[in-house]
């Protein structure tokens, strides 16, 4: 996998880390997300967890396929490929937190519904960042399931034609590559998992 430069020079301690941050994984591989959606600087970035420390205890709340909205410990995270830190400009983070911690048990959204009740990783943030003002921080985009060639993978057809739908291309919806991107996101470096690992 490639990882920019810049974002390798630029290592966090544990310590650096703030309740809140976005923390973006770009995993050893691609995969179906990997392969029609772009992370800053061009990395492949598959998921996003929000670090939420508790007690002495370095932890992240995420939603991911086999277990819905939860609480893991950050080391499990950092296991599954390189993890690039992002703090979140202008936001209420307390609020936001609240907003995260009580969608936790939610049941994962294996197909992306922004308008349903189940979430995937990047709709946890979507829906709970909010300024100050309580206004949303990430409006949704359209979403698209298209490959660099432009065209939708097979994977995905396969994906929604198994329940009897199309690919929703163009619908409202997020994903952590694009997240990543967004100006209210500033990136800080990539996380050490060394560090991680000895603070356990």
């Amino acid at each position: 996998m490639f990882v920019s430069q810049c974002l390798l020079l630029l290592t966090l301690s544990l310590s650096e880390l703030c309740d809140g941050d976005l923390l973006f994984v770009a995993p050893a591989q691609d995969n179906a997300i990997t392969a029609v959606t772009t992370g800053v600087e061009a990395l492949p970035i598959d998921h996003v967890a929000v670090y939420h420390p508790m007690g002495d205890t370095p932890m992240v709340i995420e939603a991911i396929p086999s277990l819905g909205v939860t609480v893991t410990p950050l080391e499990l995270v950092a296991q599954r490929g390189t993890v690039i830190v992002g703090r979140v400009n202008n936001v209420d983070v307390e609020a936001s937190l609240d907003h995260v911690l009580r969608l936790v048990g939610r049941a994962y959204d294996t197909y992306f519904d922004n308008d349903d009740e189940y979430i995937y990783c990047s709709e946890l943030v979507q829906h709970c960042y909010v300024t100050a003002a309580g206004k949303a921080l990430f409006e949704p985009i359209p979403m698209t399931f298209r490959d660099n060639s432009g065209a939708i993978p097979q994977f995905w057809r396969d994906h929604y034609g198994n329940i009897g739908r199309g690919v929703p291309e163009g619908a409202p919806g997020s994903n952590p590559g694009e997240l990543s991107r967004r100006d209210a996101v500033t990136i800080l470096g990539t996380l050490s998992f060394t560090d991680i690992s000895t603070q356990q």
